[in-house]
């Protein structure tokens, strides 16, 4: 499926959010034709097979935005293009005048889609910070994987995808920081906090250790709990009863009791 084949995207996003959308677009069908500074995408120095995978099938210029004639290259390229993506500060896109005036002035059939990290379109930021701000970290634990850049990554292309599919051209932001917002939301709400059904507390939803490995039960709907206790049988402490049971069977064993009852269950990777 090619929904977007007749569609042109300039990116100009360095890093990881912009290039991760552009490469689900491209997918799509959409051609998409990257400019990199001379010194090229930071990604590329430090993980030279991400960038590689993420930028494979898009078109790669190499280009000076801090001489007139890199700026004019870029703006003939944006006037072939059904939207422009970038992920500098709005400081830096008015030096090199392509701002959203500019664009808007110079094409009559160009939207631009800005990544910005904060509200305030001039302060820089990375997913450490956001996530920071949306009070996702456990200090001094690092976190695992960069949800505001992959998740701002789908909110980038979703928005993408509503730009283009109108008549008329139009500026967008996405902000990586409300990403993390959102996706603080179950804190918000309490949802894995205290005695909250998903937090640990209730014995049917939580993670157990076995022989060799840790495994995760979601048995949060009532069918599911009915199954665990006819074959546990009824316990004053569930989940030590639980706790009990799979620390005396390895992995493989209790993936085959899961399946047997069509509860969710699966290891922990």
């Amino acid at each position: 499926m090619k929904p977007l084949q007749s569609k042109k995207i300039l990116s100009l996003a360095l890093n990881l959010p912009g290039p991760t959308a552009c490469h689900r677009l491209a997918n799509w069908g959409a051609s998409v034709i990257k400019i990199e500074p001379l010194e090229g995408d930071p990604l590329n120095h430090y993980y030279p097979k991400w960038y590689q995978k993420l930028n494979s099938e898009q078109k790669t210029l190499a280009v000076s935005l801090k001489t007139n004639e890199g700026r004019q290259e870029v703006m003939s390229l944006i006037k072939e293009a059904n939207l422009v993506i970038t992920s500098q500060l709005t400081k830096t896109l008015e030096k090199f005048n392509i701002c959203w005036k500019d664009i808007s002035s110079q094409s009559k059939n160009t939207s631009l889609l800005q990544i910005l990290g904060f509200e305030n379109e001039n302060q820089p930021g990375h997913d450490l910070n956001f996530q920071a701000k949306s009070k996702l970290l456990s200090p001094p634990q690092m976190p695992k994987t960069l949800v505001a850049d992959m998740c701002g990554a789908e909110r980038i292309v979703s928005t993408a995808i509503a730009m283009l599919m109108l008549d008329q051209p139009t500026h967008q932001k996405v902000f990586l920081s409300k990403v993390a917002s959102d996706l603080a939301e179950p804190i918000a709400h309490g949802a894995t906090l205290g005695k909250s059904p998903l937090s640990g507390h209730l014995p049917y939803y939580g993670m157990y250790e076995c022989k060799d490995g840790w495994i995760a039960l979601c048995a949060l709907e009532p069918q599911f709990q009915a199954k665990v206790n006819n074959e546990l049988g009824e316990s004053s402490d569930m989940k030590a009863a639980l706790k009990d049971w799979f620390k005396i069977r390895d992995k493989a064993q209790c993936i085959t009791w899961g399946e047997k009852l069509g509860i969710p269950l699966n290891i922990i990777m």
